[in-house]
């Protein structure tokens, strides 16, 4: 999204009066579903690699696979939101999620699932890009801060809660109601917002920016995939050397693309705002890496290495998630302080 669209977005909507809180509930349960299913997979690979005949470490790719279509697909948000309409949009990313996530749930062989779950990612990330701008184009700035922190909450909690639903419905449902769940909550929240989201009162017809488009993605894909490889190692050395490195080189090219592109599918002269780039750099890069890895590696271990069930690694990574968000949360404090 440029910044000229972030500048411009109260003035593309019409006005909707005394906005309901049922606005930023429909947000935060959108942001939710995106961040609870980046981690409620993982104390479920055991299960779904016993149905599938696969072994767990091959089923990385069903992570991998979600946060690369939720990077490379959410600079297409805003573009799709002036070209369609910011209710439009936002109403098929819950209903591409909620088919999605079916899909999931009915799959039978791992490359449908890994299809299913890049296809979720699409709408994931619809969905995380264009929350922030029906909040910014509802409410009076004085009132967005507050509103946008309950959000991030919404969205902070997902990895907490995700290994503890995922461990529950493997053990005592099956590995594929944790897709399953998402359908009425994805339907609900797309009647909601069909009902209450701002419409446009005149598209803004700019082109798409392909060049940009391929070259974020192509090298985010690459970048994901490399890393991916480096830990599983299931590739040898010069290959995933090959990867990262045309990955960087790729990459390298997009960010010179889009800071001289007229207009870029992905601004990076936000960037030149101090406070989004600490923001950035901090609370939405390390904090969420070290998080993520937490979350990750903790339920495979439980159950591959102590043998335990999946509920038994959901609640342990849950203690263990809710300890180390206090003590990040308290740094942060410390720090503002």
């Amino acid at each position: 999204m440029t910044a000229e669209t972030s500048a411009t977005a109260t003035t593309r909507f019409a006005p909707v009066g005394e906005a309901s809180m049922l606005l930023p509930a429909t947000v935060a349960c959108g942001v939710f579903m995106t961040s609870l299913d980046q981690n409620v997979v993982v104390t479920a690979l055991p299960g779904i690699g016993e149905s599938l005949a696969r072994p767990p470490s091959q089923l990385g790719l069903l992570i991998t696979v979600y946060v690369a279509s939720l990077i490379i697909s959410m600079p297409v948000g805003g573009w799709a939101a002036d070209r369609f309409g910011l209710r439009n949009v936002y109403c098929f990313a819950l209903l591409v999620f909620a088919v999605a996530s079916a899909l999931c749930g009915l799959s039978s062989d791992l490359w449908t699932l890994v299809a299913s779950r890049a296809l979720q990612g699409f709408g994931g990330a619809l969905m995380e890009t264009l929350g922030q701008v029906v909040i910014l184009s509802s409410f009076p700035r004085d009132r967005t801060l507050r509103i946008n922190m309950y959000i991030s909450l919404a969205g902070q909690s997902g990895p907490l809660v995700g290994p503890l639903v995922g461990g529950a419905l493997t053990t005592y449902v099956s590995w594929r109601w944790i897709f399953f769940i998402n359908v009425p909550f994805a339907l609900t929240a797309a009647l909601l917002a069909a009902s209450l989201f701002p419409t446009t009162t005149k598209p803004v017809r700019t082109s798409f920016d392909i060049p940009g488009f391929l070259l974020v993605g192509i090298g985010m894909a690459l970048l994901v995939f490399g890393m991916d490889s480096l830990a599983a190692r299931d590739a040898s050395g010069g290959i995933i050397a090959g990867e990262l490195g045309l990955a960087i080189a790729i990459l390298a090219v997009a960010a010179f693309y889009c800071l001289r592109a007229r207009n870029p599918l992905l601004d990076l002269n936000l960037l030149r705002i101090r406070m989004f780039r600490i923001s950035f750099l901090t609370d939405g890069g390390l904090d969420t890496i070290g998080l993520s890895s937490v979350v990750f590696l903790l339920p495979l271990m439980f159950q591959l290495g102590f043998g335990m069930s999946a509920v038994q690694a959901g609640l342990l990574t849950f203690v263990a998630a809710i300890d180390g968000a206090h003590v990040s949360g308290h740094g942060s404090l410390t720090t503002s302080d």
